[in-house]
């Protein structure tokens, strides 16, 4: 089994008053490329009933500026990559690899997260 298509969403976020949190993602998609436009909120990026894989992501955190989002992926073959955030390439893009799981924390903006667990760096292959 691939994974052919991602969406994601946030619950509201309640401080002293409600802010309406958004997460916006795009995909880069096998013979595809990237995805023009960000999708939020639980909406598909990627295709539906195509066969084609999802090779890489970047996502990103809106309508709290004091929210910030990290998060890595699984890849075919090379097991979990590093960390990154904020809207920062997660993936194996035209290496001909798939996305097999995805990690996503929202944190406050500057919040560490235990990164022990270890990665390597997502590339872009030619």
């Amino acid at each position: 089994m691939k994974v052919e298509g991602i969406g994601a969403y946030a619950e509201t976020v309640e401080k002293n008053f409600t802010i309406m949190t958004t997460v916006s993602y795009r995909t880069q998609v096998q013979d595809y490329g990237w995805e023009k436009s960000y999708t939020e909120n639980g909406s598909i990026s990627g295709t539906v009933g195509k066969n084609k894989r999802l090779e890489t992501i970047q996502i990103k955190v809106g309508g709290d500026t004091n929210l910030g989002i990290k998060y890595r992926t699984h890849v075919q073959d090379y097991g979990w990559l590093n960390w990154v955030k904020n809207g920062e390439i997660s993936g194996m893009a035209g290496c001909g690899k798939r996305l097999e799981a995805l990690q996503i924390i929202v944190v406050e903006k500057g919040a560490k997260i235990n990164t022990s667990l270890g990665g390597i760096k997502s590339v872009i292959c030619n």
